[in-house]
């Protein structure tokens, strides 16, 4: 909503987008609009909004020009996203300390980044 002030009650943020995902993290949330497109805002110490920054947002910003995302998740200080008709593969973007973003290293990402290929057993 454009604060740090703790809320007690549901607050309305104000984006003129329909929303049709939403997830969040410990500190940052997500979601993508029925287009498609990518939100984030929150904490960003470790670059787990995905805007290629470690600068906090309290509003709602735009990640990357893409319009074709389908499922976001948030973890601790990391994300992951699919894309509508994909090819099988998991986005990933924020802390990796302990590997979390799956594309073998523990190197930190600050945008979207695609992992290794999902293989169903």
């Amino acid at each position: 909503d454009g604060t740090t002030s703790d809320k007690h009650r549901r607050t309305r943020i104000v984006t003129y987008k329909n929303w049709k995902a939403i997830s969040a993290g410990s500190y940052h949330s997500l979601a993508i609009t029925e287009t498609g497109e990518l939100y984030a805002w929150g904490a960003n110490n470790k670059g787990q909004l995905g805007d290629g920054t470690t600068v906090n947002k309290t509003r709602p910003t735009r990640i990357g020009t893409a319009t074709n995302w389908q499922e976001i998740s948030g973890g601790a200080a990391h994300s992951l996203a699919v894309k509508k008709n994909s090819e099988p593969f998991v986005y990933a973007w924020g802390a990796n300390n302990h590997g979390q973003l799956g594309d073998s290293t523990t190197n930190r990402r600050t945008t979207p980044a695609k992992t290794q290929a999902l293989v169903s057993n």
